[in-house]
């Protein structure tokens, strides 16, 4: 994949920025908007940054918490944000890659109104089934769902989240039609899931990783590349006979667009160093998340990307948000 121009423009920047210069005082405050409430793992996550950036930046980073519309809010109201370091989004995959897909009204443009800051942490998707299931690999669920198709479904946290999809990329690898039962949040998702009432469940590794361990609920199988750190005892989706149910969801910082270079520089070399911050990386371990794994340079790319590969998954699924 090419690097974007914009993207190595900014790399050069920032390389050639002297470390006192990124720290300089030049604004009063910078926010983080998150869009999902606090106590969650966006917002955890949001906060950890937030203290490490101030370090380098030599300002207070602070939290704003703007919920609503699966993170849509904050993302508007981040793109009406003045483009001058005072204002980042901490986007993830919905709202800056798949929303544009679901939604026919979205009241931004992912592509054009943001540009990337750097990766702030990534998060496998699971498969977990109830601790009572008969399945014991993703080749005994498949092998079920059709032998009985009137009960081969699976649930997620939401309608138009990654793990949807990658419940419908499941059923289209292994020559099935599932149907997909979605719920309002996770906590709902998953006390159905361990009683029983839905067979399988998709959703970030991070939910299932207590469950899986206490014995609440029984991984199959993780989207990475490689075997989840935090279960290294399941196997990938690729291990389980299925290497095209990969991926990853992420949460990362984004600026709005026109952004003086300089400053996006200064942003991305703070969000760099926030990265190694040992405080940072036990939040991400303490969330079950998983660290960033690609530079900025090939972060962006790497959105181009998922834009087309899950562009198609969503349109041929049909399914719209509004």
């Amino acid at each position: 994949m090419k690097s974007s121009p914009l993207l190595l423009l900014v790399l050069t920047a920032a390389l050639a920025i002297p470390l006192q210069a990124l720290g300089a005082d030049e604004l009063a405050a910078t926010r983080i908007v998150v869009g999902y409430p606090p106590g969650g793992g966006a917002d955890g996550l949001a906060r950890a940054y937030a203290q490490a950036m101030s370090k380098t930046l030599r300002h207070p980073v602070i939290v704003e918490n703007r919920p609503g519309a699966g993170g849509t809010l904050a993302a508007v109201a981040v793109k009406t944000a003045p483009a001058d370091g005072t204002v980042l989004l901490l986007g993830n995959i919905l709202t800056n890659v798949l929303a544009e897909f679901t939604y026919e009204k979205l009241p931004y443009d992912a592509k054009a109104d943001f540009v990337p800051v750097g990766q702030a942490a990534r998060l496998e998707i699971a498969m977990a089934v109830p601790p009572g299931s008969a399945a014991r690999t993703v080749a005994d669920y498949v092998a079920a769902a059709k032998a009985d198709p009137d009960n081969a479904s699976f649930a997620s946290p939401a309608a138009g989240s990654l793990p949807h999809f990658f419940g419908l990329l499941l059923g289209r690898a292994a020559g099935v039609a599932l149907m997909h039962v979605p719920y309002k949040g996770g906590a709902p998702m998953n006390m159905d899931l361990m009683a029983g009432r839905v067979p399988a469940a998709f959703s970030a590794a991070s939910e299932f990783v207590q469950l899986h361990r206490t014995g609440r609920v029984r991984m199959l199988a993780t989207s990475g590349d490689t075997r989840d750190a935090q279960t290294p005892d399941v196997p990938t989706f690729a291990e389980a006979g299925y290497p095209t149910v990969h991926g990853s969801s992420w949460l990362a910082l984004f600026a709005p667009a026109g952004m003086r270079l300089e400053t996006l520089a200064r942003m991305a070399a703070a969000v760099e160093a926030a990265s190694a911050d040992p405080e940072v990386r036990g939040a991400i371990d303490n969330l079950n998340m998983e660290y960033p794994n690609v530079s900025l340079a090939a972060f962006g790319p790497q959105i181009e990307e998922e834009r087309r590969r899950w562009g198609a998954i969503v349109k041929a699924s049909g399914f719209k948000a509004d």
